[in-house]
């Protein structure tokens, strides 16, 4: 740890050099019609430099300074804009999307006079019709956030309502829901799960595909979704890659203690189309030579992606084509410790491979079709394969081990999105669309708990079966004046395989009586069609005869309330409350009635029971937020929840905690930026947590004793809790413009106080008793990135 800090401090000390300018393009367009808008003012705060947008909308600022930048756009009769603060380095232009939200009531121009961060009213979502527990952020944000390793997953933690499972994975458990119920969209593709060491039936795994250098700004919702987003009941991420410079070549080097990644962008054809591409690879290698195991210390793994978006525009600036995609690698290898006396459970005894690979092929077709109204098409593929081997070497005979379990998913989701939008006028606009999705899918499971063959579950479609779901959407937006909206629209789902379906009404109302006061709230029904897997699953009986008893399962439904208050205060601080409520039926849980089995209790199989659609769920709860956006060399988010999540099985009449029922819990996340006079940033960053400790079931000590394994005491599912959650993570980072390339080094340091948080409970054959397994401890993250 040492030798890391004397490297970090050597390399802010290497040069200093004066301030460099660098220039900002972009286009600003009616948010609504996507229409550009010519002759918008645009000007850089507490600077002499200002554009006006061309007749295609487009503007270019420059001689603009490095350092933090806001940027603020006027047009009569639209709000007015200001920017979040943008990094202006040397190396590297921006290019912003701006869009405009027009007014009802026509007023003068305003001269917007806050200073940096000031006016607290960043981070509004990009889509305007979700109006209740949404917010934007930027690549920038999950940069600056510490130890979140620019994934958006781990950045979304520290957000109101919303807590991480386990510190080595990124699920997002969103108000007490499963990940498994959130929507991961990358330019209107769903994407079932988009992580590396992805986990099936699950949104989680280990760290995202997603590289930080190609995403652009992302609408990140908690609830109360808008019509457009369905097939989800938890979140989502609305995910959009970013153009590449059209004026010229730009490339990055990024190498640290975990892998190395490479970026290139630039034009194809000056001005009208361009090209990004991002390589990474890593591995945890270094850290374990170091003595630091992120997952267990028997345990080697590895991934790598590819990302890449190209956009071209045509000559009269009326369409844009883009082709996209993301491929990422990855794989995990759990070796046999060799000395026995280290045994404790079989995760020291068992072998296991596993791995996952994603891709992601897409292209989309976007035509303003007059200055009222655009039509949007995506066609894409999604292909998914998960795999794992896991048993114990000592036993050569498969069939007589005492567990074994081999699986293999392949997954290929073919997908059209086509969408419609029409402002009919500054008052009323309408959004409808349609996504179709091709499922097809090759299945393979085998698993056996214990000789007796009795309890034996298996998948087999070695031939490629093709469902189809089928989704379509429609939203109106009112705004009687500027301060009242109100947003009425319906989403309906049809899953062909069983002829399943779901009509959900949405709806959401915003009223601002102040300038700086906005009340909202929120009502709809959300439906989740399970995932693949389970409704194929094989189970055999004592005779040997197999069935299928999940076909028929529903799609499971969840109902959404939501009242918001924010308010902003003084020196760009804002305070924002929510209370939620939520009820979900039709939920696939146990057939046997006496079994407390409730599905989203699961956290990475597609369960190994026979199930009825007989379950149901209530989360409810409160969270408060204080925040203040990037400004005056700081920004500050703190958070806290209290909630209750759960569920009722087929036989039960009480309700009962579920897995990710925690019940309070708390974030701190902070920074400042020093900047010296003769140029450079020294970024001092912490995020912390504070929650009630992990739920699980307790053992059954008897059974355990007698079967020389962990044997759960099911009536009392979820009833136990370990010690309170607590992680502090840190965040140095030194960044330099020069004339012709600017980097970047930075040390994270997750967990830092090294606090052992328990990850789960094991069973000890040997001493045939419970014992806690830990979380990571501190985790140093070391990395210098270049620009140029």
């Amino acid at each position: 740890m040492k030798f890391l800090l004397c490297l970090f401090l050597n390399l802010i000390l290497l040069s200093f050099s004066f301030a460099q300018t660098q220039t900002i393009r972009g286009k600003v367009v009616d948010n609504a019609s996507q229409m550009p808008l010519i002759g918008v003012t645009l000007v850089v705060n507490e600077t002499n430099v200002n554009a006006v947008s061309d007749e295609n909308g487009d503007f270019v600022l420059e001689n603009v300074p490095t350092g933090r930048q806001q940027i603020q756009a006027q047009y009569l009769g639209y709000e007015p804009y200001i920017s979040e603060d943008l990094v202006v380095s040397s190396s590297k232009e921006i290019y912003l999307d701006i869009l405009l939200k027009e007014q009802v009531e026509i007023t003068e121009t305003v001269v917007v006079s806050a200073s940096k961060g000031a006016d607290g009213t960043g981070n509004k979502a990009l889509n305007d019709l979700s109006v209740v527990s949404t917010r934007s952020f930027s690549v920038e944000e999950t940069k600056r956030y510490a130890a979140s390793l620019d994934d958006p997953g781990r950045m979304a933690a520290a957000l109101p309502g919303v807590r991480s499972d386990q510190d080595n994975e990124n699920d997002v458990i969103i108000r007490g829901n499963s990940s498994a119920g959130v929507l991961w969209r990358l330019e209107g593709l769903e994407i079932t799960n988009p992580s590396h060491f992805a986990r099936a039936a699950s949104t989680g795994g280990g760290i995202t595909v997603f590289s930080a250098s190609l995403l652009g700004n992302t609408d990140f919702s908690t609830g109360g979704f808008a019509a457009e987003y369905g097939n989800a009941f938890s979140g989502v991420f609305d995910m959009r890659f970013r153009k590449g410079n059209m004026s010229k070549r730009e490339h990055s080097i990024k190498v640290g203690l975990v892998g190395l990644g490479f970026a290139t962008e630039g034009p194809m054809k000056k001005g009208r189309s361009s090209y990004v591409i991002n390589y990474r690879y890593s591995t945890l290698g270094l850290l374990n030579l170091m003595g630091i195991y992120v997952v267990r210390d028997n345990v080697a793994n590895d991934f790598q992606d590819l990302s890449f978006c190209m956009t071209f525009n045509s000559k009269d600036n009326k369409n844009e084509f883009k082709v996209f995609g993301v491929g990422g690698l990855s794989n995990e290898l759990w070796s046999v410790k060799e000395d026995t006396a280290d045994w404790q459970n079989t995760w020291d005894y068992q072998y296991e491979k596993a791995g996952s690979d994603l891709g992601v092929v897409g292209a989309s077709f976007r035509r303003l079709i007059n200055e009222k109204s655009y039509l949007k098409a995506t066609l894409g593929t999604v292909y998914s394969h998960i795999f794992s081997t896991q048993y114990e070497p000592q036993i050569t005979d498969l069939e007589n081990r005492d567990s074994f379990l081999i699986y293999d998913y392949k997954i290929l989701r073919s997908q059209a999105h086509v969408t419609y939008s029409n402002k009919f006028s500054n008052k009323f606009r309408l959004k409808s669309g349609a996504i179709v999705h091709a499922i097809s899918h090759w299945l393979s499971l085998n698993q056996r708990h214990g000789t007796d063959t009795s309890n034996h579950q298996y998948l087999d479609i070695g031939d490629a079966n093709t469902d189809f779901l089928i989704q379509a959407y429609a939203q109106g937006s009112y705004r009687p004046n500027n301060y009242f909206t109100i947003n009425l629209g319906v989403h309906a789902m049809y899953f062909a395989m069983n002829n399943t379906y779901s009509i959900e009404p949405r709806f959401s109302v915003q009223y601002k009586p102040f300038s700086k006061t906005t009340i909202s709230a929120a009502y709809g029904l959300h439906g989740k069609a399970i995932p693949i897997g389970t409704y194929y699953l094989r189970i055999k009986d004592q005779s040997g005869n197999s069935t299928q008893p999940n076909k028929n399962l529903k799609i499971a439904k969840w109902h959404h309330a939501i009242l918001s208050y924010q308010q902003v205060i003084a020196l760009g601080f804002r305070t924002t409350v929510e209370v939620y409520y939520q009820y979900g039926f039709d939920i696939p849980t146990s057939a046997d009635s006496s079994s407390t089995y409730w599905y989203f209790n699961e956290r990475q199989t597609y369960g190994f029971e026979a199930m009825v659609s007989e379950g149901f769920a209530q989360n409810y709860g409160l969270d408060i937020t204080i925040e203040k956006a990037f400004g005056r060399n700081f920004f500050l988010l703190a958070t806290g929840s209290i909630y209750e999540a759960q569920y009722k099985s087929l036989g039960d009449t009480e309700w009962r905690n579920t897995r990710y029922n925690r019940g309070w819990g708390a974030s701190l996340m902070g920074g400042y930026e020093f900047e010296f006079k003769k140029g450079g940033v020294l970024q001092l960053g912490l995020k912390s947590f504070l929650a009630d400790g992990i739920r699980y079931t307790p053992a059954d000590e008897a059974a355990s004793i007698a079967a020389g394994a962990l044997i759960e005491d099911e009536d009392n599912a979820y009833s136990a809790k370990a010690p309170i959650y607590f992680r502090l993570d840190l965040r140095l980072a030194y960044r330099k413009d020069h004339k012709k390339l600017s980097y970047t080094i930075a040390l994270d340091l997750q967990n830092v106080t090294n606090y052992r948080n328990i990850s789960f409970y094991g069973y000890d054959r040997k001493k045939s008793e419970l014992f806690p397994r830990y979380q990571a401890g501190i985790l140093p993250v070391l990395s210098f990135q270049i620009d140029f």
